[in-house]
């Protein structure tokens, strides 16, 4: 018995499905930035941590389309495999940039928060 391929439709039902599932998550990660101080490393080694774990998804999701023959994402079945390494490549980019940016908001609310406590005593 082979397995059988998704058919776009079934995906998409699917698709709709996990939207609400990665987005529900957004008020918990406020709650969680403004209630925690997070002591982050270096940024390097965060940074390397972040590629780390990024390049493994991206092998992840390869591994997915070599077994299954369905791409995680559709789009990367309507683009060239050049496209594809200037999507992934874009998207490691993205990860960093929101690393650093969770840095600086979590430096930003809680140093604003020691000063303030320092400067009522």
């Amino acid at each position: 018995m082979t397995p059988q391929r998704n058919t776009g439709e079934r995906c998409s039902t699917r698709r709709d499905l996990l939207c609400p599932e990665h987005t529900t998550v957004l008020p918990f990660i406020i709650i969680e930035m403004r209630t925690t101080h997070h002591n982050y490393p270096r940024r390097s080694w965060g940074l390397a941590a972040v590629i780390c774990f990024g390049v493994g998804y991206i092998l992840w999701t390869c591994w997915v389309h070599q077994v299954t023959g369905v791409w995680v994402y559709p789009v990367l079945e309507r683009i060239t495999p050049l496209a594809q390494v200037a999507f992934f490549s874009v998207m490691t980019a993205v990860i960093c940039v929101m690393y650093v940016l969770g840095e600086i908001l979590n430096s930003y609310i809680w140093d604003q928060t020691h000063t303030e406590k320092v400067k009522g005593e």
